[in-house]
């Protein structure tokens, strides 16, 4: 038997920023519900028109002038029955919602309603990111594929001041050149609060879920800039025999850094949505008032397939003349164009290639800093990494590596490039080695 599922996308692309004065601004505006629907499946093994792109790709975009912090929850769904995803109406008279008769189906979640936004359940990740284990068992139903990046249109300029607008382009782009306008968001990996604490808590491009739900970006939204995706696709992966619907409310929240409004509204408790965990204020005081060490990190798949001489290398670039001499001499090895990974199991791996993570280093960049790249060849691709931090010393640097392995792991070798940016006055010497140290996951 299959099902008609009808789908209502929408993306969380749009943040709106007013400048008066100090920069002060929150937007708790913008939710968006993403459903799928299906009518009962008739006997006679009826077919019905299948979800050809399950691509639901969640993110927001910074288009200001003034970098912002950012996080989203994800709340669940489901009910099963005759009149699934039939809404109630609202009664102008006494703003009470009344349920719609012809709705006879249960909710997988006791005492939760299509109608009550606030019954939903919240996704906190239990075995993985992307699986919660609850009563509702709504991931026996969907699979999440959460992170990775992709190219987008920003939001229309008509459309910004308006703050509860969600953009909604769905349409698919392979190429920054499919149309003009189009940018690369950052490139993401999805982890829980104990993992990011595990690896040294790191400001870089991760959405970090925190136990109450909440994900956040750990690090600063530049302006001109899009995270990376929290949630890249949701596929039916059960037979449901019966009418069901099922649908995620996407709940972003933003904000500056100062002023009367800023990122402390997250948690000042005035509703059931500006709460935060103890973790979750720890990281945002990270991440808003910076780390010890004055450096940030670009985290490369370049898929050298362990063409080098040794499996970790560090080359020391300081000028643009350098850095394009790196480049050209190294691309004949057909190693960095590389955009796009496809494995065997269907899952898509979007990231920045080499060419497009070293497009902002102009001479202008190379006047105050200096780039250090470390080429590391692993046996699976499973395994990442994360520069924890940087002892600067009079006679040498040691850069800090947390190797991330996961108990399962694909079987593919993969080389990484790490493209650190340090300030030329942070470093007394050139002098750079590596200590690298294990983190394992669990990740089974």
């Amino acid at each position: 038997m299959s099902n008609k599922i009808k789908v209502f996308v929408s993306i969380i692309t749009v943040i709106a920023l007013i400048t008066t004065g100090t920069m002060a601004w929150v937007n708790f505006s913008q939710n968006a519900v993403n459903e799928f629907q299906g009518e009962k499946a008739k006997p006679g093994g009826t077919t019905h028109d299948d979800f050809d792109e399950p691509n639901k790709d969640v993110y927001i975009e910074n288009w200001g002038e003034t970098p912002i912090y950012v996080r989203i929850r994800l709340d669940e769904y489901m009910e099963i029955g005759t009149g699934a995803g039939l809404k109630g109406t609202l009664d102008s008279t006494t703003g009470e919602m009344i349920p719609n008769p012809n709705n006879k189906a249960v909710s997988l979640i006791p005492g939760a309603s299509i109608n009550d936004l606030t019954t939903w359940q919240t996704h906190i990740p239990s075995v993985a990111v992307d699986f919660c284990a609850t009563q509702a068992d709504f991931h026996k139903y969907w699979d999440w594929q959460m992170g990775g990046s992709k190219i987008y249109m920003p939001a229309p300029e008509a459309n910004r001041t308006n703050p509860a607008y969600v953009d909604q382009n769905s349409k698919a782009y392979n190429s920054l050149t499919d149309e003009i306008g189009l940018k690369q968001t950052l490139n993401a990996a999805v982890i829980t609060m104990a993992e990011w604490n595990a690896m040294g808590q790191p400001i870089g491009n991760y959405w970090v879920i925190d136990a109450d739900g909440w994900a956040y970006w750990a690090a600063p939204l530049q302006p001109g800039e899009a995270t990376g995706l929290l949630l890249d696709s949701v596929a039916k992966i059960y037979d449901i025999e019966d009418s069901y619907y099922y649908a995620i409310n996407v709940i972003a929240q933003m904000a500056t850094k100062t002023g009367d409004n800023n990122y402390t509204d997250f948690y000042d408790n005035s509703d059931g949505y500006r709460t935060a965990a103890d973790n979750g204020k720890a990281l945002l005081d990270i991440i808003v008032n910076g780390s010890m060490n004055n450096f940030s990190a670009q985290y490369i798949y370049t898929n050298g397939n362990g063409r080098y001489d040794e499996d970790r290398k560090i080359v020391v670039i300081e000028s643009k003349e350098q850095l394009d001499d790196y480049y050209l001499t190294n691309r004949q090895n057909d190693i960095y164009d590389v955009n796009k990974y496809n494995f065997d199991e269907g899952i898509s791996y979007n990231a920045l290639s080499f060419k497009d993570a070293i497009g902002k280093y102009d001479d202008n960049y190379f006047k105050d800093n200096i780039l250090v790249l470390v080429i590391i060849v692993e046996n699976s691709l499973s395994i990442s990494h994360v520069v924890k931090s940087i002892d600067f010393n009079p006679s040498n640097n040691v850069i800090n590596i947390g190797r991330i392995k996961p108990s399962v792991q694909l079987g593919e070798i993969a080389t990484w490039h790490i493209i650190i940016e340090i300030g030329r006055n942070d470093c007394a010497n050139k002098n750079f080695e590596l200590s690298v140290t294990d983190i394992n996951l669990d990740n089974k």
